[in-house]
């Protein structure tokens, strides 16, 4: 009976161990994801909200007047025949994400106002925190205009699928705003 109950033991033993040893792979494997998760975010977000950026004004540049709107604004920037803004941001992104981030013309509104305004756009800050599957990312934005400068917070929430944003959601309101006030 002794032996009975070593190998009961030993079986439970063997799975306790196995289902340990599976929870830290897991562990391991969404920390890594994790980590690739906000460094892209960190480079998106500069793309995004730094000014000058160069490799947006060229795209913006190198359009024809009828891809364009008021303000500069491309019409659809998701149909661009130069495929520099694709170049920029869409390895970021899957393609619907894409297709939503450019029509709210997020990176064009930001860049054309920091332009028209003679203003700098400069992160300070970011930090990132995740809840289940949305990053909510918090960006501190020094906008900088001649000798003035303020700091804006703005705060942008991405969800993925995979090692692709899947949504990209912020109010850009508030910066277009205190870039317009300063």
């Amino acid at each position: 009976m002794n032996s009975i109950n070593k190998k009961k033991l030993s079986g439970k033993s063997l799975f306790l161990l196995l289902i340990l040893l599976l929870t830290i792979i897991g562990l391991v494997v969404w920390s890594n994801d994790n980590r690739r998760h906000k460094i892209l975010i960190t480079k998106i977000l500069t793309q995004v909200f730094t000014y000058p950026n160069a490799s947006l004004k060229n795209t913006i540049d190198n359009l024809g007047s009828n891809q364009l709107i008021g303000n500069g604004v491309p019409d659809n920037p998701s149909n661009i025949s130069n495929d520099k803004l694709f170049e920029i941001y869409g390895s970021y992104f899957t393609k619907d994400a894409y297709a939503d981030f450019c029509n709210k013309r997020y990176p064009f509104e930001i860049f054309l106002s920091a332009q028209h305004h003679s203003s700098n756009i400069e992160i300070t800050n970011i930090e990132i925190t995740r809840d289940n599957n949305t990053y909510n990312c918090s960006v501190t934005l020094s906008l900088i205009k001649n000798e003035a400068e303020r700091n804006v917070v703005q705060d942008v929430y991405i969800t993925f699928t995979g090692n692709k944003i899947s949504n990209f959601f912020f109010d850009k309101n508030n910066i277009l705003t205190a870039i317009n006030e300063l």
